[in-house]
């Protein structure tokens, strides 16, 4: 999130930018690596209890959507915050709450 509010070109370059048939390939292994990261760190988080078990690869699509959407939303100034700061501080507390959504889905009590 950072990187992308510090170097919008790049960010846009990455994700927005039309690409040959040839450099598509490459992105799209590497987003694919970069992706199987995610989805390894959310399995380790599971192993140790951090996350629930299960739908691995969706809730990783789900983190990458929720960050990747409010980068791109923070880069385009479509937020109202004033600084990279907020949209940061703002990007904390969408994780947060995901996160304990996960831990404590709605409808279900702890204790």
């Amino acid at each position: 999130m950072a990187f992308a509010l510090r170097r919008p070109e790049h960010f846009a370059a990455m994700f927005d930018a039309p690409l040959s048939e040839a450099d598509r390939e490459v992105c799209q292994e590497a987003g694919a690596a970069a992706f199987g990261t995610l989805v390894n760190f959310i399995a380790l988080c599971q192993q140790q209890g951090e996350l629930p078990a299960g739908e691995t690869e969706f809730r990783a699509l789900q983190a990458w959507s929720l960050v990747h959407g409010i980068a791109k939303l923070g880069v385009a100034k479509r937020l109202p915050f004033g600084s990279h700061e907020q949209v940061l501080r703002f990007a904390d507390a969408a994780i947060d709450a995901s996160i304990s959504a996960l831990r404590n889905p709605v409808g279900k009590t702890t204790g």
